[in-house]
């Protein structure tokens, strides 16, 4: 299962409609999401993290970076050896 929460004080992206239709997750409160093992941020247009996505397992983690590619998202850590700020991935348009 995939569980999202936005970011406190950060700007809702463009894409967030779109994306919250095209992904199967369940709203979560932030501390909740940020305690799963796999964890993707996404960014707004202004650079921020906005919304957080975590899951436990690798086959969801696996579905949600393929749907994120398909919306044409970028992974700007599509070619890191290692996690960064304890993201697996991070998106953005």
């Amino acid at each position: 299962m995939l569980t999202t929460a936005l970011v406190d004080n950060t700007d809702i992206a463009s894409y967030n409609d779109q994306l919250m239709t095209n992904l199967l997750v369940k709203v979560k409160d932030i501390s909740a999401v940020k305690k799963e093992k796999m964890l993707i941020g996404l960014r707004n247009s202004q650079g921020d993290i906005y919304r957080i996505i975590g899951t436990s397992g690798m086959q969801h983690y696996n579905n949600a970076v393929e749907e994120l590619i398909d919306m044409e998202m970028t992974n700007e850590l599509a070619d890191a050896k290692e996690p960064k700020d304890g993201f697996l991935a991070i998106f953005s348009e």
